[in-house]
Formats: C-alpha cells, structure tokens, sequence
C-alpha cells in the first residue's frame, strides 16, 4: 500500500486526524511559545528544537536570532481551543455542539 492510499484511508475514514497547523503555544513556554509550536509541529521534544535555535544563532553568529524573530511576527498564536487542536493534529469538537 502506497503513501497516498494510507493518507486517503486516513482522511476518508473520519478518525479525527487533521494536518497539524503551525502556531505559537503558550502553554509550557519560555518566551513566546514559537519553539513549543515548532515542536509539536515536527513531533519532536521542544528542548531540541531551542537548543537548534540557539546552536543556530551562534553558528550564524547572530543571523538565526533574526529569522527567529521574523517567525514571531509570522506565526499566529494560538488563542482558541481550536488553534490549539489544530495544531495537535486533533479536530475539534466542542462540548456544546
């Protein structure tokens, strides 16, 4: 079975998964929560991705801390409970529906 015959099955099947989105998470963050949205965006530990973001910096003397600033003004925060799922990969479903 293919890679796309898996996603179609996935996506026609109704089994709650939605492609994760990219925001900025404020739960459990050090600064403006743009490490922990990348981190549940690749599915990785959030201390990875801000010892990148520092190793980065320093490699690029400096450059990186740029990019990373511009990725704070270009991704959203999450300021609903829907933003939240959706970057998470789960639908949202609200208890009042």
């Amino acid at each position: 079975m293919s890679v796309t015959q898996i996603e179609s099955n996935i996506f026609s099947s109704g089994a709650g998964y939605q492609p994760k989105s990219l925001y900025q998470i404020m739960e459990g963050r050090k600064f403006t929560g743009l490490c922990n949205g990348i981190s549940l965006f690749l599915n990785i530990d959030v201390q990875i991705v801000r010892w990148c973001f520092i190793f980065l910096t320093l490699v690029t003397k400096g450059a990186w801390f740029f990019v990373y600033l511009v990725l704070i003004v270009l991704v959203p925060v999450a300021k609903t409970s829907e933003d939240s799922a959706s970057a998470r990969g789960h639908v949202y479903r609200s208890k009042f529906t």
